[in-house]
């Protein structure tokens, strides 16, 4: 296993270290993953007779008791991995060659280390001893020859593979919101349940949805229940913008079927909605990078009451004034889209 840890150092005016490309591991008649006879004193001769014996309450116990021994008294850490575990994990090619009349260690210790690596060659000979790579030298480096022509082909041809040398494209990723304010000029924060941070309200586009406004009204409704009588727009200032909502509060409440309500709050003519962006790229567990972008409106809303969170997706909500808010942000892209928005409102 130190092999997987090493590294090189190149000497020089800009030494360095670099880590060393290990493409695959031979272990001759390795001690495998628990002591082996000569190495046992009594009592760990005993404990490994017992879990020979087959007895199923003995085999579950004994690993339990085993772990305890070693994490608990001898202070080994309880987290982890095997190094047949972090071998198998890694996926390297293992030759694994043993002898049968090994004097020095049980055939079944090399045999299970075998079956818990990765796939390769396994070479099991009926004599030579505990030195098999002395006095089967010829067997063992042939073996290794071959496997590691095989390896070699191998990378060959992926790299000749014209899909292959292709780089891989990034996953992209789009979103839409509203960013709302009360009458008061107070923002709504949303706690969301993943991650249990505080942000904005938005969401990804639905195959009904019949434009990107249409996105943004449907998520606010769905994670708050809250409709906007119309966004703020380029044409418009903050206050131009706010006397414009005040007037409609006056005369109507946003009850309306939705088709209707995305019509009406659609900016019709040359008035265009004021779009806040923000964008930044993630890696997927499976170390694909994706490269995101959200694109939020501005909107007031009436009643700060009329709000009830979807408690599937949202924890919490709060209506924060403006230099609150920053504070409350968990991700500097968040931060930075509403310092802009801020700056827009207050011009």
């Amino acid at each position: 296993m130190a092999a997987l840890q090493a590294t090189e150092r190149h000497d020089g005016p800009t030494s360095s270290r670099n880590e060393l490309k290990v493409r695959g591991l031979a272990l001759l008649a390795p001690a495998g993953c628990r002591p082996h006879k000569v190495l046992r004193p009594k009592e760990s001769a005993m404990v490994v007779n017992l879990m020979r014996t087959g007895n199923p309450v003995v085999t579950a116990l004994i690993p339990l008791f085993i772990k305890m021994i070693y994490t608990k008294l001898l202070g080994f850490p309880s987290d982890a991995l095997p190094g047949h575990s972090l071998h198998r994990s890694l996926k390297l090619p293992s030759l694994v060659a043993w002898s049968q009349n090994d004097e020095f260690m049980e055939e079944e210790i090399p045999r299970e280390l075998a079956r818990l690596c990765h796939p390769g060659p396994r070479l099991a000979f009926a004599g030579g001893g505990h030195n098999v790579q002395k006095t089967r030298a010829e067997q063992v480096a042939g073996a290794l020859t071959r496997a590691m022509d095989r390896s070699a082909n191998s990378v060959q041809v992926a790299m000749s593979a014209p899909w292959k040398r292709r780089r891989q494209r990034n996953a992209y990723d789009r979103s839409w919101g509203i960013l709302v304010l009360d009458r008061e000029d107070k923002m709504l924060l949303l706690q969301h349940r993943s991650g249990h941070h505080w942000s904005f309200c938005k969401g990804h586009k639905k195959d009904t949805d019949t434009s990107d406004i249409h996105t943004a009204a449907r998520e606010l409704f769905e994670e708050t229940e809250l409709r906007v009588p119309k966004l703020w727009t380029e044409q418009e200032s903050w206050e131009e913008y706010c006397n414009a909502t005040d007037e409609f509060f006056n005369e109507h409440t946003v009850i309306e079927e939705e088709e209707v309500y995305i019509r009406r709050i659609t900016p019709q003519g040359p008035a265009r909605p004021r779009m806040f962006r923000e964008e930044y790229s993630f890696y997927k567990r499976n170390n694909r990078k994706v490269d995101k972008r959200v694109e939020f409106y501005v909107a007031r809303i009436q009643d700060p009451a009329a709000l009830q969170i979807q408690t599937e997706e949202i924890i919490a909500s709060c209506w924060l004034s403006l230099d609150q808010v920053a504070d409350h942000l968990k991700y500097p892209e968040d931060r930075k889209l509403f310092l802009c928005v801020k700056q827009a409102i207050s011009m």
